[in-house]
């Protein structure tokens, strides 16, 4: 059940938002340890107590020689 209610709470972040640990304990009835297996994963970087980052992740491409394509940006 903890890992449904960890994948609950992932779906509902936003890559790029800050949260505060209020704003996502509605979405938990453990939400101190859905937070740290969150942080654990990468999946939210934290701040400071009880303020949290949802990162951005980069996406990396190669060509099949190794080498990167130019860089683009991506939404």
């Amino acid at each position: 059940m903890s890992a449904a209610a960890t994948a609950h709470l992932a779906d509902e972040l936003q890559a790029g938002r800050v949260y505060r640990r209020e704003d996502l304990a509605r979405l938990s009835n453990a939400v101190d340890r859905h937070l740290n297996e969150l942080v654990s994963t990468g999946m939210l970087k934290k701040l400071a107590q009880g303020l949290y980052y949802a990162p951005k992740h980069a996406l990396i491409v190669f060509y099949s020689n190794g080498e990167k394509p130019p860089c683009k940006s991506f939404p």
